[in-house]
């Protein structure tokens, strides 16, 4: 326990002793990592931050961040997606979580005069009334931004139970494509990146959506990665041929989609179903605790929609996000710019 008198402070360290920290962290997700975050500043045209969360020689914590100074003006954006880190040894706390709040804020709010967002962990919903309280006593409030959703499927169980879990007619399928030839490759090998990408292009056009991060992107997250940030792509091959694959996460105690697209003899075969419950086998052999299959939207995507709801998982929301500004008109100067600036790229 921490003396009374002790307070956190975010002190900024280099990227390597983040990661090398970073492994101890049950909530740490890709979102997080520091490849990803610095590819994510770069094509935002923001730099990224990496902080540790102390209380004199007490590691409390960690955050990856992304700093946004505005054009031109002396204000700026603080973004910490999926942040701070602070749940170790399956043990979560929401005092601490709120401190490490009040610590990112006297760093980037009182000191640097930042704006400063933070979209939490999906951990962290577990219990909205005591991380809204936290988010509260760290002096933040609830923006307007529509919170994510997601699927979350539990690891805690044997191979077995889970797959009696799943629907019905979606372990059917999934035996239908079981009794074909079809075999499924694991690899971190970033070049192997593109054999998925022309199927997720003709996917995003025949479904009119557009992926947040393309293949392209994972690609250069990939290799910028250190061990612990490596992606895990798995490709489906049907009589020698790439018909479907799914890149994802392991880190923390949850494993997470990231990309996955099958092209029409995937889409005949199933493979589909045959990597998704490779990647459950993997994540359940790898002592991971959830399966997150990343986000989902019922109305605009209804087909992925239900794919993922075979699994039978849990639907989470994520809280949403949170803000806090040197003063409320900042905060507001903030917004208003962003939306500006991003029409006008739309227009460019």
């Amino acid at each position: 326990m921490r003396n009374a008198d002790s307070r956190l402070r975010a002190v900024p360290i280099a990227r390597e002793e983040w990661c090398a920290l970073a492994a101890d962290f049950d909530d740490l997700s890709y979102r997080q990592f520091p490849a990803f975050v610095v590819e994510a500043s770069r094509a935002n045209g923001a730099a990224p931050e990496f902080v540790a969360l102390r209380a004199g020689a007490e590691f409390a914590g960690l955050c990856a961040l992304r700093i946004k100074k505005l054009p031109g003006l002396p204000i700026g954006l603080a973004y910490a997606l999926h942040g701070p880190l602070c749940m170790r040894n399956g043990i979560y706390s929401w005092d601490l979580y709120s401190d490490c709040l009040r610590a990112l804020s006297d760093l980037y709010v009182a000191k640097r005069g930042l704006v400063l967002r933070v979209a939490p962990p999906y951990a962290v919903s577990q219990d909205s009334g005591a991380a809204a309280d936290a988010f509260t006593r760290a002096g933040f409030g609830l923006t307007a931004e529509s919170p994510k959703r997601t699927i979350m499927l539990a690891l805690d169980r044997d191979l077995a139970q889970i797959r009696r879990g799943l629907n019905g007619k979606w372990r059917n399928m999934l035996v239908q494509s079981e009794r074909l030839a079809i075999a499924i490759a694991e690899t971190e090998d970033p070049g192997d990146f593109a054999l998925m990408a022309p199927m997720l292009k003709e996917l995003e056009n025949r479904k009119r959506f557009r992926s947040a991060h393309d293949v392209a992107f994972f690609e250069r997250v990939q290799r910028a990665a250190s061990p612990l940030e490596r992606l895990k792509l798995h490709v489906a091959y049907f009589e020698g041929r790439v018909v479907s694959a799914s890149l994802s996460s392991f880190a923390g105690k949850t494993a997470v989609l990231l990309l996955a697209a099958n092209n029409e003899e995937g889409r005949r075969t199933r493979a589909a179903h045959r990597i998704q419950w490779r990647i459950v086998e993997d994540a359940v052999r790898a002592g991971l605790r959830w399966y997150d299959t990343g986000g989902i939207d019922p109305d605009a995507n209804p087909g992925v929609y239900s794919f993922k709801k075979g699994l039978n998982g849990v639907e989470l929301s994520e809280l949403g996000v949170f803000e806090r500004a040197p003063h409320p008109v900042l905060a507001r100067g903030v917004a208003l710019l962003e939306t500006l600036y991003r029409r006008a790229r739309a227009l460019a």
